[in-house]
């Protein structure tokens, strides 16, 4: 049997560890559930104003932790345990979707309040991805090399082409030769 090829009982026996299945489980409900809020809320919202530009700013808003939290993750994972951080970011998760059922349940009129959540909601789950990535190693230069030459000539071949038929229309010169000047001036 290759490497390729495995068996179920191979393929599944991280599942059998019943710590990873755990965490397994919780990370996928914790997704799923982040999933059906960010549906929800833009629903929400867009029952709430009518403006298709309020549903814009629901992505930004959500998107926007991740970017600014972009440079301090990093450090923020080598001081403090992966585990710790993971387990604060799904307390900020679910306590910003009791502020979010809070608001559906009391009736809101505006949706600023709604924004400001969804804020906090997005550092939620950008602090805690930790992915397990398989390194792979790394390519060849050749490789490398081969495919940004490959890249450069599919980019130059246009320009050679005009390059061409521009040489080809005025005999094999750079430069057009000047024509005389029309209208009476080549006879005196």
């Amino acid at each position: 049997m290759t490497s390729l090829q495995t068996s179920p009982e191979q393929r599944y026996a991280a599942f059998r560890h019943k710590a990873f299945l755990s965490y397994w489980t919780a990370r996928f409900l914790t997704t799923f559930a982040t999933m059906i809020v960010s549906v929800a809320v833009g629903w929400q919202i867009y029952d709430l104003t009518r403006d298709p530009f309020d549903l814009g700013i629901v992505g930004i808003v959500q998107f926007l932790p991740s970017l600014l939290l972009v440079l301090v993750t990093g450090v923020v994972a080598d001081r403090f345990g992966r585990r710790l951080i993971m387990a604060l970011a799904t307390v900020v998760e679910a306590c910003c979707a009791l502020v979010l059922l809070y608001f559906t349940l009391h009736g809101l009129v505006s949706p600023l309040p709604i924004f400001f959540v969804l804020a906090l909601f997005g550092m939620g789950p950008e602090a805690a991805r930790f992915e397990i990535v398989l390194k792979e190693p790394p390519l060849p230069w050749g490789y490398v090399l081969s495919i940004i030459g490959a890249v450069m000539l599919l980019e130059v071949l246009p320009y050679l082409e005009e390059l061409v038929r521009g040489l080809r229309a005025n005999d094999g010169r750079l430069v057009p030769q000047k024509r005389a000047a029309r209208g009476g001036t080549e006879g005196r």
